[in-house]
């Protein structure tokens, strides 16, 4: 209520709350929050938090809780952030770097306040994730996030109708929201849900719980159909395989897992029909592939600033991480 009348009172009034509730009980409250923010993306389709830096804001008062409450309480568990901590702040410093390097000031700001907030979370995770039940909590915010994201997906498939318009939706294909709104995205983030979920089953006694993660897996698999993302599909594949072959020993679950990759070639989303090198998505990604190389060579040291796959060159999605980075 508070948001549809002021954003920044509502926005105010909710951190002023959540830092007490973490200064008084947990900074781990906040972590948990900031999870279920970057899965729910509220920022992305509440008109009050439109515009606002809402998971840098909640982030950076979770870590604000945190320091403060170490302060006042002598107890408070402690950890290093180890080399992957370090790597991560170089991270920061590099994509700063990348801009400077091109004379662009206001980008290098942009970008740095962008991947401060992810870097904050990865921060949050090393200091307070810091025994098993923590974890478990952690597991949970995530799964629950994760069976969000397939159920809106479902409803835009019903319904006809997406919090946020994008072209693959109108070409048949189910989005997701914030991190996750193109589908491919969407799909991997249904993807890696899937074991966690699992791995919730087997550790809960709880009846609701036993009936409830099922069915949250049943949807995120229906949700990955729809998604129709031949890399979730193969993703997918990998994933079973895997346990398969932990199920079973290497020889037998190797089989049964070829086996369950030809059923999804035959079965799968209808554009698995279409993975062909010179289908035009796939030749464009070989293409993309190509442009990646020729800008690496072009910014060899201080690479050509961050963004600037879509922003400078326009480049299509390349389907490759490392050629991204």
């Amino acid at each position: 209520v508070l948001l549809l009348q002021s954003s920044d009172l509502g926005l105010g009034l909710f951190i002023v709350g959540l830092a007490l509730a973490m200064l008084a009980v947990e900074p781990f409250i906040g972590l948990l929050v900031y999870i279920l923010f970057t899965y729910t993306g509220p920022q992305a389709y509440v008109p009050a938090l439109a515009g606002l830096r809402v998971m840098l804001v909640i982030g950076g008062a979770t870590l604000v809780s945190m320091l403060a409450r170490r302060v006042l309480v002598a107890d408070t568990p402690q950890t290093k952030i180890g080399p992957a901590g370090y790597l991560l702040l170089w991270f920061l410093l590099a994509i700063i770097a990348s801009h400077l390097a091109h004379l662009e000031f206001a980008q290098a700001f942009s970008s740095a306040t962008d991947i401060l907030s992810h870097l904050i979370l990865c921060f949050l995770i090393m200091k307070l994730v810091v025994n098993k039940n923590r974890l478990r909590y952690a597991f949970i915010a995530v799964f629950v996030g994760t069976v969000a994201l397939a159920t809106q997906g479902i409803m835009q498939h019903l319904s006809g109708v997406t919090l946020i318009e994008t072209p693959e939706f109108k070409g048949g294909r189910i989005a997701g929201i914030g991190q996750f709104v193109n589908p491919n995205m969407l799909a991997i983030a249904l993807v890696c849900g899937l074991p966690i979920g699992y791995a919730l089953l087997r550790r809960s006694r709880a009846v609701v719980a036993r009936v409830l993660i099922p069915v949250g897996m049943a949807q995120c698999v229906f949700a990955l159909y729809l998604t129709n993302s031949r890399s979730g599909a193969l993703t997918m594949g990998v994933v079973v395989a895997l346990a398969l072959v932990r199920w079973l020993g290497p020889v037998r679950g190797l089989i049964l897992g070829v086996a369950i990759f030809l059923l999804i070639f035959q079965f799968g989303p209808s554009r698995m029909a279409m993975m062909s090198p010179t289908e035009a998505s796939a030749f464009g990604r070989l293409v993309a592939w190509d442009m990646g190389y020729q800008i690496f060579f072009q910014n060899p040291l201080f690479g050509a600033g961050a963004d600037s796959w879509y922003a400078k060159y326009q480049a299509l999605v390349a389907h490759n991480s490392f050629l991204h980075c």
